[in-house]
């Protein structure tokens, strides 16, 4: 191999790494701005009352319990997205890193269960949001 060739293999790999860096600055500050435009007037504490169960210390009317299926769930819907945004970071790495696409499919193949498993967590509100569109 010539010098202007393993000259030109090492610029070509240092502009796909610096490709690959804006790719994946791009997709994680849209995706951190995408989530702080959607949970802008979300109030945490709200989120993890049980509604229209008066709290048993006080009694008094809008003192809602806190839920323990609530908080559950939540942190279940954190741990969940937080595993799909990581994911999607290292699809966009393995993508550059191989572009034949092969180790992009068994990565895939390998975490699809637990990716349907994930989705699967929120078929019950699915369900109910059906149902509630259909009743009314």
């Amino acid at each position: 191999m010539t010098e202007t060739c393993v000259a030109s293999t090492a610029l070509s790999a240092a502009w796909a790494g610096w490709v690959l860096l804006l790719t994946l600055a791009v997709f994680d500050f849209g995706t951190a701005v995408l989530l702080r435009w959607t949970l802008q007037k979300v109030e945490p504490a709200a989120l993890v009352r049980e509604k229209g169960v008066a709290s048993r210390a006080g009694g008094e009317a809008g003192g809602e319990e806190t839920s323990y299926s609530r908080v559950a769930g939540v942190v279940g819907s954190v741990v969940i997205a937080c595993f799909f945004w990581a994911f999607g970071n290292i699809l966009i790495w393995r993508a550059f890193a191989d572009p034949s696409g092969q180790s992009l499919k068994a990565l895939v193949d390998g975490v699809w269960p637990w990716l349907t498993g994930g989705a699967a967590m929120f078929l019950p509100y699915a369900v109910n949001q059906l149902r509630a569109a259909f009743t009314r």
